[in-house]
Order: C-alpha cells, then structure tokens, then sequence
C-alpha cells in the first residue's frame, strides 16, 4: 500500500475547493449578468462586485452584449473564502428583477453550477 503525504493531498485537495469555490461564484454572477436586459447596456453595465459589504453606489458604466466590463469586474474581484457581493444601484433594477429574474435565475442555477463545477474537479 502507497504512503499517502497528508499534508501534499490536504494543500491540493484545499487549493481545488478554493479554486472550485471562485469558479461556483463567477459562473452565477455572470449568469444573472448576462441575464439583465441590454436595452442601453446601463443596468447591465451597473452590476459591481465586491468583497465583504456590498456596494451602495451607482456608477456611469455601460456594458456590452457579453456584460463587459461588468464580467471583468467579476473575475477580477471575486475571491473564495470571503463573502461576495453582487449589486446593482441603478432605480429600476428592482423592477425588472421581478419581472426578467436575472438574480433568482442564478440563484436557481446555483446547484447545477456547483455539480458541474465539481465534476471538472473530480476527472
């Protein structure tokens, strides 16, 4: 029987669930992202992220059809190990959080998102 290094495997197994845990939290993110109306790109382009406490303000940024810069945010902010924020300031994105979804759409996914994410941690 082959000695296991406790320490090599708990270092690896710790790196693929922090890597794993960024991986679960980009991909829902940008799915309620990209799920926001692009009618001008404003709301779209409004998502920010944040470590910690969420953000209160509203910033004149506009984003594409693929939510950059708004993804860029995203992937450059998010950290595992840490609570993270995903908000959006602009007046009216309550209103059409009721009526497109784009926030519980992700949350919905959520399961799914963390199956596959495991999967590709798993091979």
């Amino acid at each position: 029987m082959a000695k296991i290094k406790l320490g090599a495997w708990a270092g690896k197994t710790a790196k693929q669930l922090d890597e794993m845990a960024r991986a679960i939290q980009i991909t829902t993110f940008n799915q309620c992202i990209l799920k926001t109306r692009r009618d001008t790109g404003r709301m779209m382009g409004n998502w920010q992220t944040n470590v910690g406490s969420p953000i209160t303000t509203e910033i004149n940024r506009v984003a594409d059809e693929d939510g950059r810069p708004a993804v860029q945010d995203v992937e450059a902010k998010v950290v595992s190990g840490n609570v993270m924020y995903l908000t959006n300031n602009v007046p009216y994105c309550e209103v059409y959080e009721r009526k497109d979804g784009m926030m519980r759409g992700a949350i919905a996914n959520l399961e799914r998102n963390t199956r596959r994410a495991a999967e590709e941690y798993d091979k």
